[in-house]
């Protein structure tokens, strides 16, 4: 799955890398190199409605149809991802695939892998990235809720996941999933209002692990972290995964 992120793009490379302005916004993007997907940080995201601006939107979707705060948080709890597999099918995404979706951008991801079992399980994290760009583009749906004490409306997203490529199904070694990262040839088809659902499905692929790199990092509580931290995405070894790795 895809719970925790990293985002240290500037306004000036989104700009840049998307070719699109700044959608003035009541959100700012939160920031940092290692953001926690359950407190529900906002990204900037381009959607199908609006493609020719730079949003901001909060992670975790949440349906137009919860209208307080409070239901809001519980719900989005369960929305930072939507599997591709079944998208269409359930209650808190079927709505929004269609019409609504989006990319969302972010400099990497983290993830961890697994190795041993019961009380000699170890987990070792990874910071995921691409290898020639600094902005990666997630592929996501949206919704707009509004709440109804004070009429605020607030955009929320997920993030979609997909079948791990080799590189995530090695680091992802329980669940073998990853988010759906789009190269820069395919995100303007993401957005395209006309897809068909055949089109949808066929673009919710995993990314050839040629375009991604990857490394350990040091073990980290994402309840108890610095997230402005850059060395929280400093590479670290482990004697025991590189043993691992010569092995094989």
């Amino acid at each position: 799955m895809c719970n925790y992120t990293a985002n240290t793009t500037n306004k000036k490379t989104l700009i840049e890398k998307y070719k699109r302005e700044l959608k003035r916004s009541d959100l700012e993007p939160n920031t940092g190199f290692f953001l926690n997907g359950f407190s529900f940080p906002n990204l900037n995201i381009i959607k199908t409605e609006e493609p020719e601006l730079i949003d901001v939107g909060k992670w975790g979707l949440v349906p137009s149809k919860i209208n307080t705060s409070k239901a809001a948080n519980e719900y989005a709890v369960y929305t930072l991802n939507a599997k591709s597999e079944t998208v269409f099918e359930l209650p808190s995404f079927k709505d929004a695939i269609r019409p609504k979706r989006c990319l969302i951008a972010a400099s990497g991801f983290f993830e961890w892998s697994h190795l041993g079992k019961g009380k000699y399980l170890s987990k070792y994290p990874h910071y995921i990235y691409l290898k020639d760009e600094k902005v990666l583009s997630f592929g996501g749906l949206y919704d707009t809720w509004t709440e109804k004490e004070t009429g605020k409306q607030t955009t929320t997203f997920s993030i979609i996941t997909v079948p791990a490529n080799p590189l995530m199904a090695k680091i992802h070694n329980t669940k073998e999933r990853m988010p759906l990262i789009f190269t820069s040839e395919n995100e303007n088809n993401w957005l395209n209002p006309n897809l068909s659902d055949s089109d949808i499905k066929e673009l919710m692929q995993p990314l050839n692990e040629k375009y991604m790199s990857a490394h350990t990092i040091k073990k980290i509580d994402p309840k108890h972290i610095d997230p402005l931290d850059e060395k929280l995405i400093a590479p670290f070894e482990y004697p025991e995964l590189t043993a691992i790795n010569k092995l094989f």
